[in-house]
């Protein structure tokens, strides 16, 4: 369960970065839609294993992985938007 959401961040990067090698626009905003879907994906999942560690009151795993998770929250979003934001500057 915890692979998942690694597993949907660098697909959600390989996406973007398939995006910036596409030369129709339109392939752009598919790869670009596909990398955003996987992305937030990956951050659901995260809020689903803190979820269940709510359920079965595990504090410590909690207390343990917040700041990790926020880190890579935050390292995901940016690395995906510059990866979709480089794919659309890019000339034909």
């Amino acid at each position: 369960m915890v692979l998942v959401p690694l597993l949907l961040g660098l697909l959600a990067w390989g996406l973007g970065l398939a995006g910036i090698f596409q030369k129709q626009l339109r392939h752009r905003y598919f790869f670009s839609v596909l990398s955003f879907g996987c992305c937030c994906g990956s951050l659901y999942c995260c809020l689903e294993i803190i979820h269940h560690w709510v359920t079965i009151e595990d504090v410590s795993a909690i207390l343990d992985c917040t700041g990790a998770f926020r880190l890579c929250a935050a390292v995901l979003i940016c690395g995906t938007l510059l990866l979709n934001f480089i794919s659309f500057l890019r000339k034909v």
